[in-house]
């Protein structure tokens, strides 16, 4: 996905609660793990990127 992940989590917040998906239709559709769809709909901001050394 060219998405950034503030979009994805944005997206995975929208869709449980507008169209009601489960976290694992969730999961499906945007192909991620389960702790990506739990950190969003907790309303967790996603971690910042790591600098390369």
């Amino acid at each position: 996905m060219s998405e950034s992940k503030v979009d994805l989590y944005a997206a995975i917040r929208r869709d449980h609660d507008r169209n009601g998906l489960s976290q694992r239709a969730l999961q499906h559709k945007y192909n991620v793990t389960w702790r990506t769809v739990r950190r969003a709909l907790n309303g967790q901001w996603p971690e910042p990127r790591k600098k390369p050394r």
